[in-house]
């Protein structure tokens, strides 16, 4: 509903300025969907190289960030919650429609550079949405990597507990992953089926990648801006064909090392809130686009936050085995299916739970864990930004947090991995009763970090008012620009 609206409005915004309108009746060739199925060779590399991989924003196959390392001596994990995004796939309609409409747009110019001559005769042909080879091999993967770190939770009474969004990729996803755990674990794994839930866009805007770039087409100038917005779906072409194709594309031969940069920390950014009108048209048409991660979902928004409450509701109801932080929530906790033990039970030490990464963002926001240092909207990227989509939440994006219980203490402890990274929590205290961790930002008492986010979790109604409030408002914008 309301991002929707939101992203009717920029567009109708962009086309009034740019004077032109994109024909909306593209004849799309209808692609066969490959449903989740591992692959036989199962190589699950990706054939992208490590300067395109590490600036590739959320379509980039995942790769390690970090280094796992087990808790201290004297700790040891009783209960995991592993929050993970569906693994490597085809572009979704959406994204495909712009691509197709590029495509177009580019074999119309006059000339083009040598190394795009190639677009002449080119046949789009990559399916829609569902998953990659290479996405199963991911989640596959991670499931045979969970069921050898945590093996000493898993129990014969109680499987683990797993749920989707209800998207077909999610959901294989998941499939894909309990496959890899039953592949190590021989206690009826094979017999889990997730719960599924139903899901309640992103804006796709510009990016300065090199003025190099703008050399690459020589047209009239009216069509010069147009035809640049075309070029920039190349990026997304180069890595989703040779994700597919498991050999490198050719479009990713139109760009530099140099111009990764660029578009990955386009993937950082996100709407951004402007005074006027003016400032968002300069932001907007004469810079950078914008995407829906730091800005909108991120720490850039704290109303982005409020997508994220949900989860942490359900996270501390879990590790506390207390219902009454999600009877107490007013977000978007779905108090059906979380009274219900069948649907949201407290009685297991592993939780698995799959969805999307724009859901994860706001979750890792919700959590505080995201390093809230500010992006210039308008770029350099800063050379030691911390925020990075292309690290934080590539395709098959895990993050689990631990539940610990170290030595004879009956406090217990918390901890983060983010694709094997472990993270500091900035709004936790360490432990003042053990020396052994005051040094560890990493763990955490279960009940600071709990108090942490009190106050967030009890502002969750005051969030979503907000949010509502802020959609109403470009409702009535958007009414008022239709009737003009």
């Amino acid at each position: 509903g309301c991002v929707v609206i939101m992203s009717t409005f920029k567009t109708l915004l962009v086309l009034l300025f740019v004077s032109w309108k994109l024909d909306s009746k593209r004849s799309a060739t209808a692609q066969e969907q490959i449903h989740l199925q591992l692959s036989t060779s199962d190589t699950g590399a990706s054939t992208l190289p490590d300067w395109i991989v590490q600036h590739a924003g959320p379509i980039a196959p995942f790769h390690q960030i970090g280094y796992y390392e087990a808790p201290s001596k004297g700790c040891k994990v009783v209960q995991v919650n592993h929050l993970q995004r569906h693994g490597s796939r085809y572009p979704t309609a959406k994204i495909t429609k712009k691509i197709q409409s590029a495509l177009e747009k580019l074999t119309e110019a006059s000339h083009l550079d040598e190394s795009m001559n190639f677009i002449t005769n080119y046949q789009y042909r990559l399916s829609e949405a569902s998953l990659l080879p290479l996405g199963a091999s991911e989640s596959f993967k991670a499931g045979v990597q969970f069921a050898s770190r945590y093996e000493e939770i898993f129990s014969q009474e109680k499987l683990p507990f797993v749920r989707a969004s209800l998207s077909e990729r999610v959901v294989d996803s998941a499939n894909n992953f309990t496959k890899g755990l039953a592949s190590r674990i021989d206690n009826g794994i094979e017999s889990i089926k997730p719960i599924v839930i139903s899901e309640d866009s992103q804006i796709t805007i510009r990016v300065r990648i090199g003025h190099r770039l703008m050399k690459r087409i020589n047209v009239l100038r009216p069509r010069l801006e147009l035809l640049i917005n075309a070029l920039l779906q190349s990026p997304q072409l180069c890595i989703f064909e040779s994700l597919a194709d498991e050999k490198l594309s050719q479009f990713c031969d139109i760009f530099d090392h140099s111009d990764w940069p660029g578009y990955g920390y386009y993937y950082d950014l996100d709407k951004l809130s402007f005074e006027t009108l003016e400032d968002w048209f300069k932001y907007t048409y004469m810079n950078y686009i914008v995407f829906p991660r730091y800005y909108d979902r991120g720490l850039g928004n704290r109303l982005g936050q409020a997508e994220g409450i949900g989860y942490v509701a359900e996270l501390t109801t879990r590790m506390t085995g207390d219902r009454k932080w999600i009877e107490q929530d007013k977000s978007k906790v779905n108090q059906t299916l979380d009274q219900s033990s069948a649907t949201f039970p407290l009685d297991r030490g592993i939780y698995i739970d799959f969805s999307h990464d724009n859901q994860m963002v706001a979750i890792l926001a919700a959590l505080g864990l995201q390093p809230h240092v500010d992006l210039p909207a308008t770029g350099p990227p800063p050379s030691h930004k911390i925020w990075d989509v292309s690290k934080w939440m590539p395709f098959a994006s895990r993050l689990t947090i631990e539940k610990l219980s170290c030595g004879h203490h009956d406090t217990a402890f918390v901890r983060f991995v983010l694709n094997d990274m472990i993270l500091t929590i900035p709004p936790c205290k360490t432990s003042d009763q053990n020396d052994t961790f005051r040094e560890i930002p990493s763990i955490c008492l279960l009940s600071q970090f709990i108090e942490s986010r009190r106050g967030l979790l009890s502002q969750s109604q005051d969030l979503h008012e907000q949010v509502e409030y802020s959609c109403s408002i470009f409702l009535s914008t958007f009414e008022n620009l239709q009737g003009m």
